[in-house]
């Protein structure tokens, strides 16, 4: 499943690889997963799904993924939370026409499972040719001793793309391709990025994790209790979600509904 949107002359197709479903409590505390419960957003069991949306990017010639999806290794501690077919992006750019060896580089937001899930295809990277682009700062975080204490994962997955030669730790803005630059936007995850997209003078936005439910674009203080550290993300998704009001941006999303796409004011309004 995939959806289209312009930014000036770059092309964004928004590819969802799956969707997992999450307890509002364990997520945003019990107080706010009652606001929820009141809104109607939750199932019996106090929980809401989110997609799992990777975009391909198209500036000029040139091709960038966006975030990886959840892959299709049992080994990822998001598979227990998986709602529906994951590991996507793979089927779905074949459908599209897309060689993964055609992609100059592919973005990581940051270094959670449900965005670099996708990173390797049969023990290579998946994307043979490309870059894989990463906050330096996540990578420092997911493949130190504690972390692999708690869960080897991490580093099972990006390893590989420094051995291969591929991996480049962003450390500050920087252009990826004309007019997709990376942000830092740290908090949910040390090193988290988001990603902006300019052309003819249209902005678009991809927002990473800064979002996971509508409600925090109204409320850029609920912060989830997954978060590195819950302050610094929301003062990152305060100065990110300004940004889009000010530049009236096309935000892109990882997990609000599909196609998680649509523009900022007062809350948050779907569509492009």
């Amino acid at each position: 499943m995939s959806a289209s949107f312009q930014v000036g002359a770059i092309q964004v197709q928004v590819i969802r690889d799956g969707a997992l479903r999450l307890d509002a409590q364990r997520m945003f505390g019990e107080e706010r997963a009652a606001v929820l419960r009141e809104q109607g957003s939750l199932d019996e069991a106090g929980r809401f799904v989110i997609g799992v949306h990777c975009l391909l990017v198209r500036s000029g010639d040139r091709i960038a993924i966006l975030d990886t999806g959840l892959g299709l290794s049992d080994a990822s501690p998001s598979a227990s939370n998986v709602f529906e077919a994951r590991g996507q992006l793979l089927p779905e750019l074949g459908r599209l026409g897309v060689d993964p060896a055609a992609v100059d580089v592919v973005v990581l937001s940051h270094a959670h499972t449900d965005h670099i899930g996708g990173v390797l295809h049969q023990g290579r990277p998946a994307f043979p040719r490309a870059r894989y682009v990463l906050g330096a700062a996540d990578f420092a975080h997911y493949t130190s001793p504690q972390a692999q204490a708690e869960t080897s994962f991490h580093a099972r997955q990006l390893v590989p793309l420094q051995e291969h030669g591929q991996l480049e730790l962003a450390e500050g803005e920087l252009e990826v391709l004309p007019g997709v630059r990376v942000l830092p936007a740290p908090g949910h995850t040390p090193g988290h990025l988001c990603v902006g997209l300019t052309s003819a003078g249209e902005f678009g936005l991809y927002v990473g994790d800064l979002v996971h439910h509508p409600i925090q674009v109204e409320h850029p203080d609920w912060s989830p209790t997954i978060d590195w550290l819950p302050a610094l993300s929301a003062e990152s998704r305060r100065a990110m979600l300004a940004r889009a009001r000010a530049e009236r941006a096309l935000v892109l999303t990882a997990h609000l509904p599909f196609p998680g796409a649509g523009r900022v004011a007062a809350g948050w309004t779907p569509g492009a």
